[in-house]
């Protein structure tokens, strides 16, 4: 049997940079990534179910708009993968009337029925998409009108107050158990957190240098280097971050 390190499965033409760079950067790192798409899908499904090929880890980037591909992820449960971002958990985070309790049961903030007005920050709004990667806690503002990004730096971070963001972000995590996704989280004009989208496991990884609307280059260079490195460490058996997923386990 071949068994590589990262199995990528991928089917949205907007992923194909994301990925590639996945790619590139596990072989710089020396690991064995393998990358599934519709055109070896079948060839590596026979090659799962005949004991050709395994991987050590399993990153799902497909939508459930691909008959195909529909599956595949309760077919790998019962073979020895960790995943990243597992199966179970991603169906339970769609549920956001399950959601909405669990994340109440933790005591993190939720939207009421008023309209949430975000404080004006240097004409900014106080919205955030943060990302949650392995551990790694990535804030970036969000403007919930034009939908742009940007970087939100340590110093903007330090100097507007705004480092609950990230135990809030963990908190959450902890809730969901999954290892990657993004939550929107708004500072109102009371100076209170909310959460008003509460997890994405499929965000959009398009860079802002090519789409406007895109996410910053450096975030997605951080969450490349984030998943080789975290995939690297536990291939060298000399792991600093676990999956939730694997913690789950134990």
């Amino acid at each position: 049997m071949e068994v590589f390190d990262l199995g990528i499965a991928w089917n949205r033409q907007e992923d194909s940079e994301f990925i590639a760079d996945l790619n590139d950067y596990a072989l710089k790192k020396g690991l064995r990534p393998y990358i599934m798409h519709a055109y070896n899908f079948y060839g590596s499904l026979k090659g799962f179910t005949e004991g050709y090929i395994s991987f050590r880890y399993f990153f799902d980037r497909t939508s459930d708009d691909v008959p195909a591909f529909k599956g595949l992820a309760d077919f790998l449960k019962r073979k020895k993968i960790i995943f990243i971002n597992h199966a179970d958990r991603v169906k339970r985070s769609h549920d956001k009337s399950l959601m909405h309790t669990d994340f109440i049961g933790h005591n993190i903030p939720y939207l009421s029925q008023e309209k949430i007005i975000p404080l004006n920050l240097k004409n900014r709004p106080a919205w955030f998409k943060v990302f949650y990667c392995l551990g790694e806690v990535i804030p970036s503002w969000w403007n919930p009108v034009t939908h742009m990004y940007d970087i939100l730096t340590p110093a903007e971070i330090d100097k507007f107050k705004l480092s609950d963001l990230l135990p809030l972000m963990k908190q959450i995590a902890y809730s969901v158990r999954l290892d990657f996704f993004t939550s929107e989280i708004v500072l109102n004009e009371k100076h209170s957190f909310y959460v008003v989208d509460y997890v994405n496991d499929q965000p959009d990884m398009r860079k802002k240098s090519k789409f406007d609307k895109g996410v910053p280059d450096e975030v997605v260079e951080k969450i490349v280097e984030d998943i080789v490195l975290f995939v690297k460490q536990r291939t060298m058996w000399k792991p600093k971050r676990w999956p939730i997923e694997f913690l789950m386990q134990k």
